[in-house]
């Protein structure tokens, strides 16, 4: 089964990446020289392009666009106006093309047309009831036909109805009121005029008969960017017709019968002056929520990403230590929102609650050797931890009051308790305690019951806010079930333990024999799709870089990609060690992280340099799983990659000093930005130094830059012969070079410096001989801020030259 599962995996993730485009060098070279493309359009074609209550522009087209954009990597962008503005503004390139456009041999002179991206019947639509009795194209002789000013399909179509009079409407819902008013007898509708009707809510109009004419939508680009056309183009033909099926479900017809709770101008202003929410967490509550390196995450992080763009002001994360200081800040005022609560008659004193968004069941956890409990009146007397403040106590309290509620400052500490056979019990939801139980106590505990009820949470505001309440819930109420359920499938795996039901066993046995039957089914049409499945083996081999090894890191099978990229053998790699593709030039400390994070069974994800067999390299992003026996220990390794080397080389460009060809400013402060969160998680050392040429400017004025530059170069080249493969060196500036050394305190980064002067105080340079330099040394602090650790180190530098250059100084905290 594995096996089969293992198989389907990596046949997925072959369709996937087949479907990315490619572009050329042209293209490539057209997305860096115009990295937006503005397409023009106006608001009277809802769905296709409409704006949210903040402004910002949404719908079908929108929703094409961005799929467009992924694929490819452009950025095709939409702005709206009057359309006979915006169709002159893309006449004089004033903007790039037009969205929601038709084909029209009048419109070649100034636009190139992308393919069809959707298609629809239009049809005559009348009054209700169809009182002229308008049934076929003779009937419309001599009727009033209402039409959209600028519309060029509708005014071709009317082309051909001679007798009949003809009222321009400025506006889709003007050209709705002349018909509804009695004004126009006929209009001609579409796709979008169907979906505006439903919205607006007017039943007034009828279908009379669908016209030969069909409405293809396109996009128009301008003439003279042939490229943007076929980028447009290469990513419209990559979207499936299941997937412009779903966004047809989404936008015309689930849309249109669902009224978005708008925000009125009172809320907008309220918004515009309030700048920013605060907001405290409960900050050990996984999977609902959770702090992490100063970040919300978890569940509610998830909601709140959707809230955040819907309000559209910042929400600031309030940090605290624990539920109870949570509610103490709302309390006092300190937040003006809890992100995720239950309401409670205490609470209630402070805080207002909105509508709930999410529910979870109430389970207890217990040591293994417990049997299931289905009813909770048998804890009679026990001990039960429920988090301190927690509102489950008060349900418990109620249904339950002869459990014996021991408080707990969280969960980690009540299933500590509960190992430690301290409580008999912990009780919390069971997203939560199923979190905990697989991060850390698999083995000894479970879940052994669940309550019959669920806890319904919601948002806290502060009490006295009323306006920001009635916010949170129109924006709760416009969730809908697809966002639910995206969200929660990300975070909730849950399991727990159900004692065997006797009368369920007559209905399993039934369902047992259809299930049977389907298998019996199922086998014999796997059996026609083998041969298929082998094909896209087959594919997947050639294509993608796929390696597998066991829990030593040895190698026991790789891809035909693979072989073909490192220019290997197959043979030459199987019963290897991995170590055999590792380039000297990747850190030691990323390899570190690596092995730190597939030891705690995580998936780990980075960017590696390997070696080739001829001696050159290659840069691969690679995803590596670790693959766990029945005992949850891990028994290999499995690693999907794809090459970056292009990528690779154009952030080296962008990253590197043209003259001495080390890495340049840009480059150091990502390096360090980088390492300060690593001392964040691993807690290791940090040093760096930076390294000034004594009287280098004098060299300049006597010997000319030219004899400058060289001594740059030269100096370099030695720093570089003189750190580690895990240290960073670049160019800070001028003629001073900074050295990033992880894993290093200030004596053995001093030790280095004195290394590094003495080096250049004994070398030949090529045109002046004898030159020397000075170094200061730092390490960084536990309370250092980004830039104090700089801030030593270059108060050591000038210590050092003060003091009479060819010198290395140090300082502490």
């Amino acid at each position: 089964m594995q096996k089969i599962v293992f198989i389907i995996f990596f046949l997925i993730i072959s369709i996937l990446a087949l479907q990315a485009v490619s572009l050329t060098q042209k293209e490539k070279a057209f997305l860096k020289k115009n990295p937006t493309i503005i397409l023009g359009t106006d608001s009277s074609w809802e769905p296709f392009v409409m704006k949210d209550f903040n402004g910002r522009i949404i719908g079908y087209n929108d929703d094409i666009l961005s799929i467009i954009n992924k694929i490819t990597g452009a950025n095709f962008a939409q702005v709206l106006g009057n359309w006979s503005q915006i169709q002159e503004k893309a006449k004089s390139k004033e903007i790039d093309g037009l969205s929601v456009t038709a084909i029209f041999k009048e419109q070649k002179k100034w636009f190139n047309f992308s393919d069809i991206y959707i298609s629809s019947k239009k049809i005559v639509m009348t009054k209700r009831g169809n009182p002229k009795n308008i049934k076929s194209d003779k009937d419309l002789d001599g009727k009033t036909i209402a039409i959209l000013k600028g519309n060029i399909s509708d005014e071709n179509i009317v082309k051909k109805f001679k007798n009949s009079k003809i009222i321009y409407a400025d506006t889709t819902k003007q050209m709705l009121t002349e018909i509804i008013y009695g004004e126009a007898d006929v209009i001609f509708g579409h796709i979008s005029i169907t979906y505006l009707l439903s919205k607006m809510g007017l039943p007034y109009l009828d279908f009379a008969y669908p016209l030969e004419h069909k409405l293809d939508l396109v996009f128009s680009i301008r003439k003279d960017w042939p490229e943007a056309l076929s980028i447009l183009n290469k990513g419209l033909a990559t979207i499936s017709n299941h997937e412009r099926i779903r966004l047809k479900q989404k936008w015309f017809f689930a849309t249109a019968n669902t009224k978005l709770k708008e925000l009125t101008l009172k809320e907008k202003k309220y918004l515009k002056n309030k700048k920013q929410i605060t907001m405290c967490i409960d900050p050990m509550w996984m999977p609902f929520e959770s702090v992490e390196n100063g970040k919300h995450i978890g569940i509610s992080a998830s909601y709140f990403k959707i809230f955040k763009k819907e309000i559209g002001i910042p929400i600031k994360l309030i940090a605290t230590h624990s539920w109870t200081q949570s509610l103490e800040f709302a309390k006092k005022r300190k937040c003006d929102i809890l992100s995720l609560l239950m309401p409670t008659k205490k609470n209630s004193e402070y805080l207002n609650f909105s509508k709930k968004y999410l529910e979870a069941p109430i389970g207890l956890a217990t040591n293994k050797n417990i049997s299931f409990i289905d009813n909770f009146n048998g804890l009679k007397g026990m001990k039960i931890g429920i988090v301190k403040d927690y509102g489950i106590a008060q349900i418990i309290k109620i249904k339950y009051p002869d459990i014996n509620i021991i408080e707990i400052q969280n969960i980690t500490d009540g299933l500590q308790q509960v190992e430690r056979g301290e409580i008999f019990g912990c009780i919390d939801t069971i997203p939560v305690i199923s979190n905990e139980l697989q991060s850390n106590y698999s083995n000894n505990l479970k879940i052994s019951g669940k309550l019959n009820t669920t806890i319904k949470l919601g948002v806290g505001v502060r009490n006295d806010d009323l306006i920001l309440l009635s916010i949170f819930n129109k924006i709760i109420e416009n969730l809908t079930p697809k966002i639910e359920q995206d969200i929660l499938s990300k975070h909730i795996p849950i399991k727990y333990e159900q004692e065997f039901d006797y009368s369920l066993f007559i209905k399993f046995f039934a369902i047992l024999t259809l299930i049977s039957i389907f298998l019996l089914y199922r086998y014999i049409t796997l059996q026609t799709y083998n041969k298929k499945i082998a094909r896209q083996l087959k594919i997947i081999n050639k294509n993608v870089l796929i390696s597998s090894s066991n829990e030593k890191g040895i190698i026991t099978d790789i891809s035909e990609a693979l072989s073909k990229l490192s220019g290997y053998k197959k043979e030459e790699l199987i019963g290897k060690h991995h170590d055999i593709l590792r380039h000297k030039d990747t850190s030691s400390i990323t390899f570190k992280d690596m092995l730190n994070t597939l030891l705690k069974k995580k998936i780990w994800q980075g960017e590696i340099k390997n070696l080739k067999k001829d001696g050159s390299s290659y840069w691969v992003a690679v995803t590596i799983t670790p693959i766990l026996d029945k005992s949850f220990n891990i028994k290999s390794y499995h690693a999907i990659s794809h090459n970056i080397t292009d990528k690779k080389e154009l952030e080296r460009l962008s990253i590197t000093d043209a003259l001495t060809k080390i890495p340049n400013r840009l480059h150091l402060d990502n390096s360090y930005e980088k390492e300060l969160k690593r001392v964040t998680r691993h807690k290791y050392d940090l040093s760096i130094i930076i390294i000034d040429i004594d009287f280098f400017k004098k060299i300049n004025d006597t010997y000319g830059h030219k004899i400058g530059d060289n001594i740059l170069v030269e100096f370099a080249t030695i720093l570089k012969q003189n750190i580690r493969s895990s240290d960073t060196l670049g160019r800070w500036g001028g003629e001073e070079f900074l050295i990033i050394c992880p894993e290093t305190n200030l004596e053995k980064a001093t030790i280095l410096a004195q290394k590094i002067r003495e080096k250049i105080q004994n070398f030949n340079f090529s045109d002046i001989n004898k030159l020397t330099c000075s170094a200061g040394v730092s390490s960084y602090s536990e309370n250092d801020k980004q830039e104090e650790t700089f801030i030593r180190a270059d108060k050591a530098l000038y210590e050092a030259k003060n003091s009479g250059r060819n010198k290395v100084v140090s300082l502490c905290v």
